[in-house]
């Protein structure tokens, strides 16, 4: 067993409109998300970070998925 197997969270910022009652315009509010994952071989995290930033998303959904 791999040193970097766990289980990782991930937290994400999202934002929804919302319309503000005092002024009426339409107004962007932050929230968090968490996602929750088994993973393995997560060090690759660090080396596709490093070495192929552009595939970072693709290994990023292939954990956490949609």
């Amino acid at each position: 067993m791999s040193a970097d197997n766990g289980i990782y969270i991930l937290r994400t910022v999202c934002k929804h409109f919302v319309n503000d009652e005092q002024t009426g315009q339409r107004v962007k509010v932050p929230y968090y998300v968490y996602r929750v994952a088994e993973a393995f071989a997560m060090d690759n995290f660090e080396w596709y970070e490093k070495n192929q930033p552009y595939n970072l998303g693709a290994f990023m959904l292939s954990v956490w998925e949609d």
